[in-house]
């Protein structure tokens, strides 16, 4: 896999994990989840890159009777490199 492909997976990855850090402690999860992210594109070149930028709206969480919880809805950017 390529370093830029990486980039942006890990970057994603360490997005969702810092949006999913910012919750509201008093929401409860009980049991344990898995979470999957995949990017996929032609790569570009890197070096014409100066930045990547990613708009988070909302973080959503689906529970066991298939009901959506937002978990956030603070709007954060950040630059995945």
């Amino acid at each position: 896999m390529e370093m830029g492909k990486l980039a942006i997976i890990f970057g994603v990855v360490a997005i969702s994990l810092i949006a999913l850090g910012c919750v509201d402690n008093r929401v409860q999860f009980s049991g344990g989840g898995n979470a999957v992210f995949a990017v996929a594109d032609a790569a570009p070149n890197m070096s014409a890159i100066s930045g990547i930028n990613i708009t988070v709206n909302r973080v959503q969480v689906q529970n066991s009777t298939q009901d959506w919880i937002v978990v956030s809805s603070v709007p954060r950017n950040y630059d995945l490199l």
